[in-house]
């Protein structure tokens, strides 16, 4: 039902539209609907379990709305209408289990980007946004847990959820120093770490098959203006980590989709099949080459420094392609220093194989010229108990475009990010290959309505202040321009 809200606010709106009165006295509820359906035109349908149509009731309303009239014959303010063309649906609507926590993490009054929240005693849990905050669904089995926030380099904070007022928590992580000893590792190399690190990745990541709920967004901006923006959330299942093939199933729970109004200045540039990249970037399944045995040579890795995730020491280790070889990627890796598990590796083309960016588009178009400025990677890892469980994964695509006619280039940003809210390895039932979708489909082109409320009890990663200011720019042209305005 959740994939019918939209047609509910519809229904509700135009049945509030429409106006009845009625005085009726000791007649049968299905004799009242009947009469409102002569006078409005609207057919019902409804579960007789929950709408005893053969009670007799009086009722005496002037200009009433359907919906209230509803309301009054089915005394139940919580109800709900789905409306298609003229039938209306009348269903219960669902008990709400959960409530909303919003919050901030800063550090130095400063925000904290990509912070983790989460519930210590669940697989629960989101990152801030690029202002620092967070939304965050309590559902009723986590009432009694303890949240914990952390981020890289930073010492972690426990909260206990009993102790958090109004539903709203700010907190500030306070920067972890590290000893100058720590700094200095002893009759370790960086490139030992790293074979270390391969030697154990069976060890640390799922045994068993895997469910991730999950939150997957994509954009594309000309300039600083939105062209492109699609969010979804999404139900993942991936094979355990010991099985070489991974058939994955892919289920969409609900989605929506906006794009720019002015189609004949918009060069839509998608990161080729954007989720399916989005999820390939589980390197520990799908292993990179600076990550597998046969072209670990053509790499030189370096011990950048060491930090803190959740109290645990770890390796910073930067690497780069040995000059002369034909490998893609730069970039950083973070590795725990006591049993060698891979926590996150951001990484990019390098600056010699810039070339072999252009197969990353996959919409080409006549007359366009395109020069590649960077693709960048992010994957991050979440501990749970021994195991390390896929948390969140970025892509962004840079690149200057010109059209045929035109003196000058325009920069377009193409960027997709999944993150990873809810973790399941028990009772995983993969759907068959029908009831999935394909990763490079086209999520939605339903109206888009940037309201926290259309999630539900779903989580979501928050934007930021500028972006929702951003769409709701976008609605409005939209709006105008569907309207027929100038």
């Amino acid at each position: 039902m959740i994939l019918l809200l939209p047609v509910f606010a519809n229904a509700q709106e135009k049945a509030n539209d429409t106006l009845i009165s009625l005085k009726l006295e000791q007649t049968n509820i299905r004799t009242v609907l009947d009469t409102i359906s002569a006078s409005s035109g609207y057919l019902f349908s409804y579960n007789s379990q929950y709408l005893n149509d053969t009670t007799k009731i009086d009722i005496n309303v002037d200009s009433a709305s359907i919906g209230d009239i509803i309301k009054l014959i089915a005394n139940d303010r919580e109800i709900q209408l789905v409306r298609k063309n003229q039938h209306i649906i009348i269903k219960k609507a669902p008990r709400k289990n959960y409530f909303t926590l919003t919050g901030s993490v800063k550090s130095n009054k400063e925000p904290l980007i990509a912070a983790s929240v989460y519930f210590k005693n669940t697989f629960q849990g989101v990152i801030t946004n690029a202002d620092g905050e967070f939304v965050l669904k309590v559902q009723s089995q986590s009432k009694e847990d303890t949240l914990v926030f952390s981020h890289l380099g930073y010492y972690s904070m426990e909260i206990p959820l009993q102790e958090i007022e109004n539903n709203h928590i700010d907190v500030t992580l306070k920067t972890h120093s590290i000893k100058l000893e720590e700094i200095i590792v002893s009759g370790a190399s960086a490139r030992t770490i790293v074979k270390k690190m391969m030697e154990n990745l069976n060890a640390h990541y799922p045994k068993k098959d895997v469910a991730y709920t999950g939150f997957y967004r994509e954009e594309v901006k000309r300039g600083n203006d939105y062209q492109y923006f699609s969010e979804a959330v999404l139900k993942v299942y991936k094979n355990n980590y010991q099985k070489t093939i991974n058939t994955e199933r892919i289920q969409r729970i609900q989605s929506r989709t906006i794009k720019s109004a002015s189609k004949k200045d918009s060069v839509l540039l998608k990161i080729k099949s954007g989720l399916r990249t989005s999820l390939y970037l589980d390197v520990v399944r799908n292993r990179p080459s600076f990550m597998h045995p046969l072209t670990l040579e053509h790499y030189t890795y370096k011990i950048e420094r060491t930090s803190y995730i959740n109290g645990e020491m770890v390796y910073i280790i930067n690497f780069n392609p040995i000059a002369g070889t034909k490998v893609r990627y730069q970039g950083q890796m973070v590795i725990n220093a006591e049993n060698f598990a891979l926590e996150g590796v951001d990484f990019a083309y390098a600056e010699s194989r810039k070339d072999a960016l252009e197969e990353l588009v996959s919409k080409r178009s006549r007359g366009v010229k395109k020069k590649f400025n960077q693709a960048s990677y992010k994957v991050r890892y979440k501990r749970i108990g021994n195991t390390w469980y896929l948390q969140r994964t970025e892509t962004l695509l840079s690149v200057k475009v010109k059209k045929s006619g035109n003196w000058f280039y325009k920069p377009y940003t193409s960027q997709t990010a999944f993150y990873v809210v809810n973790t399941d390895t028990t009772n995983i039932q993969k759907p068959r290959r029908r009831e999935s979708i394909n990763p490079s489909v086209i999520f939605s082109d339903e109206t888009f309505d940037y309201t926290p409320e259309f999630w539900g009890q779903y989580d979501y990663f928050k934007p930021s202040d500028k972006v929702i200011n951003d769409l709701k720019k976008i609605e409005q042209i939209e709006r105008a321009v569907s309207q027929g305005m100038d």
